[in-house]
């Protein structure tokens, strides 16, 4: 019988050779539009439309890299509940050939909501852009598709709550005609 190997701790497993380093995007969207900005000045990805994002910090989990990339790049400080995990992507190819898994989440705004300026050294202003105007855009190709991906799942959903909801309130008004019937039956 062979014994179990030994299992790394959580210090070793950050340096594993199979381990990749990580990066995450957060998606803004609002009423079919994404708050979109293009890099300046700066190597990694210059000229090309991208949403906020940037590299996960040792010790630190996805999760809270998106919070704080979307806190430093647009001044938003927003609640757990708010960010949705769309999923994780690669291995990517960074723009100097290394490798890494990125982690994409979406953010849903309202319409008080509104992305700052806050790396103006490093990108445009947020400017607003419905998913069809995105066409001609310069953009990672992966950007593109999950931003598509989310803009169709999220109106697919909002169409189909809708219907539900009007479904329901059908069968509200169905059910008080039907007790108000029986009540006024002697």
């Amino acid at each position: 019988m062979n014994p179990r190997p030994p299992q790394p701790d959580a210090a070793s497993a950050e340096a594993l050779p199979h381990e990749l380093p990580r990066g995450v995007s957060v998606i803004m969207y609002r009423n079919g539009h994404f708050a979109i900005s293009q890099r300046l000045n700066v190597e990694k990805h210059k000229g090309l439309y991208q949403f906020a994002g940037g590299h996960v910090e040792h010790g630190e989990t996805t999760f809270r890299a998106a919070q704080r990339e979307l806190i430093e790049e647009t001044g938003l400080s927003l609640l757990a509940e708010r960010f949705i995990f769309l999923g994780k992507t690669g291995p990517l190819t960074g723009y100097k050939g290394e490798q890494y898994i990125g982690h994409r989440f979406a953010v849903v705004l309202t319409d008080q909501e509104e992305p700052q300026r806050t790396e103006p050294d490093k990108a445009t202003a947020w400017t607003w852009y419905h998913a069809d105007a995105m066409v001609g855009l310069a953009m990672l190709q992966q950007t593109q598709n999950f931003a598509y991906a989310f803009h169709a799942g999220y109106s697919a959903l909002r169409a189909r709550l809708a219907t539900l909801e009007a479904e329901n309130a059908e069968l509200k008004r169905s059910a008080k005609m039907s007790l108000n019937s029986y009540l006024d039956q002697p």
